[in-house]
């Protein structure tokens, strides 16, 4: 044998993905609540949602944080029985404000202003106004604005100087609620003028449009100083002098403002986009520029948005002419203008049916975003355009409902949003999220060893989002194993020693003792008995997430089962199961013991500590199914328990001074490591990596390596199994195998990654060593066939076993040649009966039996079986006779 031949040769390969295809953006998370519609959103500067609407007739307010979780609803009952909110207003104070109209049986409407607290949801003020209705034609439109001292001010259509008339009015109230004054406007016609929208520079002067009835119906444009002292007034009568409303308005820091409405062309319902640049000082006009005719003959803006660049972006509704006559019905239609007035772009949006859209807002990046109701079932579409008005992607929400629309968005970053609005009649809040947030390659590995030889490669693992992507290597399993190929425990998952501290995070700011602890939905869930509330904490960073107060005395012990929170309130002595989601109790179990202390779940069943005795194990309704035996005192040490956790396959148990792991079939202790800083007071869980516990004197939460308790692949290692990876970067974690010791064979096994991804929250590496025939052996590789061969199967015919023997070449240079070789029976109508080899093969000589009363529904009668491998395939003909 040649020296080359005697080398140690190494084969390894790595399936790559060429190219990953996903969607743009994905539902992070859909809520729904109560009757009625969603009409508008914002969102703070702390990451919280807010919603207001109609619901059963009143004004609801509800906050959210971007976890979707409810942290108060707010409703206000006018006293009347369709109470609608007109438009929101979120300042940079921690308040929300909400105005809109109580409709009274008399036709007559009251305008109300309600000021509430951001943080309780608590009302501050409520202010009214008398014969105060709304001027918007039925649009959504922005008719409250809040400025940085917390003046309120807001405007719409007011009793006028005779009984059938209506003037704009605008009114401003300090930030106690007091009226500071009231400005009118009443066109020369005095007739119908209703304000549709506000805004205000920020030098306090307040810009106000709408629509007022002199010969004709025209836009108006009315500016008030700091005091609400009229300073100038500014009509447009559109081409057709009939017609023209207005509907939004918008100021820029150049001293100019600008309005959009519709302005009639003439027929029957013919209408522009008509945009108007004023100088805000004079009120001088500086342009009109009009979108639609003669191509699209009916055309309503009803959004007006300014980006950084100070160009203008217009939007709205535009007819593309009938749908059944080839026409594209309603469209979104979106505008930008440039500064002096030249149309940058137009772009459409035609889904299947009318579209409407109701709302827009922009990004950091420049891109726009559009919600709205599309298609004969009036899905919830949202639109996204780059700066250049190409359409980057269209999301839809469609629920088993019906007439569901988009009323509201607002962007937090790049592909990050919310929409309210209405889906089967309730309120619909949807969070959305760049997708995907994590690429992982190679999706997997093959690695082909010679007996004793070593190949590796690496992993990486891509942040394609906005967020940083935290993960960690939680397994590392055995699913098929080879000839010979051994299992064993594995002590440590890293580095560091058993028992060590891996990490910490602080306690919340506010919280001074935790009582309860446990892992559910990627999260930290703590009691904190010195707010008397359930947090929702960060795991990486401890920072609070969500919390629910919990009334009566204080929580206590905390588990998940996979759906819903337990907790023990020390008070009442009863178990309750709350919604994670909402904090609403779900259900109530009395505790299956006088007293107590832990309490886990292993998904099915609960466990609580009963004493330094007994552990109890039983279902959620209080039932108790079996118990299992304290730990034995170590050193002396008693064992009353301070916390319980599940691992997957076993019960920790905590008590001061020491952690247990027990089996709960035996009661055997299988493991037991001592507190690292000398006391656990309470709490416990395992995050599937590590255990965690609360330390109150210190006011941190401490994560210790327990070291791995699954099933090893011994042939495996890996580099350091967790990490952090920021937005557009990524991390590599080398992957070795060693084939010492092992018999030739496959081996496969799976690497198991945990992710902070909510839609890839565990991600499966599927890793296969193939390991060659024995270093002695490979001089028989000169002897080796010189070309594939199949050979006929004997005995044949046959009853009922026959083999088939077959011959793969080495190749010319004689060095190892693993092919993937097939060989599959089919009937005489070419349908598969069994597939008897399917795997990668080194050079040699095989035979295979085939027992056809093994095989289910095989007959009498003419068979076929087929070799593949690479270019070479071989039919042949056998004969089963019974």
């Amino acid at each position: 044998m040649s020296t080359r031949q005697k080398k140690v040769i190494v084969f390894f390969l790595m399936y790559i993905l060429t190219g990953a295809l996903f969607a743009q953006v994905d539902t992070a998370w859909v809520r729904m609540y109560g009757s009625g519609k969603a009409s508008y959103i914002a969102l703070d500067s702390a990451g919280d949602i807010y919603v207001t609407g109609n619901s059963g007739g009143d004004f609801c307010t509800i906050k959210y944080n971007a976890d979707g979780d409810s942290l108060w609803v707010s409703r206000f009952d006018g006293g009347n029985t369709d109470d609608a909110p007109y438009s929101f207003f979120i300042d940079n104070n921690g308040f929300v404000y909400v105005t809109g109209f109580l409709f009274k049986p008399s036709q007559v409407y009251d305008f109300v202003t309600i000021k509430y607290d951001a943080t309780s949801g608590d009302t501050v003020w409520t202010a009214r106004y008398p014969k105060l209705g709304p001027g918007n034609n039925g649009k959504i439109t922005k008719l409250l604005f809040v400025d940085d001292q917390g003046n309120v001010y807001l405007t719409g259509a007011g009793s006028g100087r005779t009984p059938d008339s209506t003037s704009f009015l605008t009114i401003k109230y300090n930030a106690q609620g007091d009226t500071v004054w009231t400005a009118r406007y009443n066109g020369s016609g005095n007739l119908y003028d209703k304000a549709t929208a506000l805004t205000v520079d920020n030098a306090g002067n307040v810009y106000v449009t709408g629509a007022s009835w002199n010969a004709s119906i025209d836009f108006a444009t009315v500016k008030y100083n700091a005091s609400g002292q009229q300073q100038w007034v500014a009509t447009y009568d559109g081409p057709a002098g009939n017609t023209d409303y207005p509907y939004a308005i918008a100021v820029d820091n150049s001293g100019h403002v600008y309005v959009t409405g519709s302005c009639f062309t003439g027929g029957a319902v013919n209408t522009d986009f008509c945009t108007i640049k004023y100088d805000a000082a004079t009120g001088d006009t500086v342009w009109v520029k009009r979108y639609g005719a003669p191509t699209y003959p009916t055309n309503v803006p009803t959004m007006l948005l300014l980006d950084a660049s100070g160009n203008i972006l217009v939007g709205g509704s535009s007819y593309g002419g009938s749908g059944g006559s080839g026409g594209t019905d309603n469209d979104y239609c979106l505008v930008k203008y440039g500064p002096d007035g030249t149309q940058l772009w137009a772009a459409r949006f035609d889904g299947p049916g009318e579209d409407y859209p109701n709302d827009l807002d922009i990004d950091s990046d420049g891109s726009i975003y559009l919600t709205g109701k599309s298609g004969g079932e009036n899905h919830i579409a949202t639109v996204k355009y780059d700066g250049n008005g190409n359409e980057q992607w269209v999301t839809r929400y469609h629920s088993a409902g019906y007439q569901e629309m988009g009323n509201g968005i607002v962007v937090a970053a790049p592909d990050t949003f919310y929409v309210a609005g209405k889906s089967n009649s309730d309120f619909c809040t949807i969070k959305y999220l760049p997708a995907p947030e994590i690429d992982v390659s190679p999706t997997g590995f093959t690695f082909y060893v010679q007996m004793n030889g070593t190949a590796s490669g690496a992993l990486s693992i891509s942040n394609t989002a906005v967020r940083a992507l935290q993960w960690s290597l939680i397994d590392r399993q055995m699913i098929s194993p080879g000839t010979q190929a051994t299992t064993s425990p594995r002590t440590t998952l890293h580095s560091r020693g058993l028992g060590e501290i891996v990490y910490q995070v602080p306690y919340p700011v506010g919280t001074t003792e935790l009582n309860g602890m446990t892992w559910g939905r990627n999260s930290l869930w703590v009691t904190d008995i010195s707010n008397n509330e359930i947090l929702k904490l960060d795991p990486v960073t401890g920072a609070k997430l969500a919390h629910y107060y919990i009334p009566g005395s204080f929580p206590c012990d905390l588990a998940f089962d996979g759906s819903s929170l337990w907790y023990f309130n020390y008070g009442s002595g009863l178990i309750h199961g709350i919604d994670p989601a909402t904090g609403t109790i779900q259900q109530t179990i009395a505790n299956p013991l006088g007293g107590g202390e832990g309490l886990t779940s292993d998904g099915d069943f609960l466990y609580r500590g009963g004493g330094d005795t007994l552990v109890y194990k039983f279902n959620t309704s209080g039932t108790v199914v079996d118990t299992i035996v304290a730990p034995v005192g170590f050193q002396g040490h008693g064992t009353w328990c301070q916390g319980l956790a599940w691992d997957g396959v076993s019960l920790w148990y905590g008590s001061n001074f020491r952690f247990y792991r027990v089996d709960t079939d035996s009661n055997s202790v299988l493991q037991n490591i001592g507190v690292p800083l000398g006391k656990a007071d309470a709490g416990l869980t395992f995050d599937g990596q590590f255990l965690r516990y609360p330390d109150n004197r210190t006011m941190k939460i401490y994560s210790l390596d327990v070291g791995y308790t699954g099933i090893d692949c011994p042939w495996l290692s890996e580099s350091l199994g967790s990490g952090t990876v920021p937005p557009n970067s990524a991390v590599n974690v080398d992957i070795s195998v060693t084939a010492a010791g092992l018999d030739t064979g496959i081996y496969v096994c799976n690497l198991i990654l945990s992710t902070n991804d909510p839609d890839e929250k565990e991600i499966v590496v599927p890793v296969e060593l193939y390991v060659a025939i024995p270093q002695n052996i490979l001089t028989e590789f000169a002897n080796a066939p010189r070309q594939f061969r199949l050979e006929q199967n004997y005995p044949n015919p046959f009853n009922p076993v026959t083999k088939i023997r077959f011959h793969l070449p080495a190749s010319r240079k004689g060095n190892p040649d693993f092919k993937l070789v097939t060989l599959t029976i089919f009937d005489i109508l070419g349908r598969e009966v069994s597939t008897l080899v399917h795997r990668t093969l080194p050079p040699g000589s095989y035979e295979v039996e085939w027992n056809a009363s093994e095989t289910g529904g095989v007959a009498s009668g003419v068979y076929y079986y087929r070799l593949q491998t690479g270019k070479f395939m071989k039919v042949k003909k056998m004969l089963l006779l019974k």
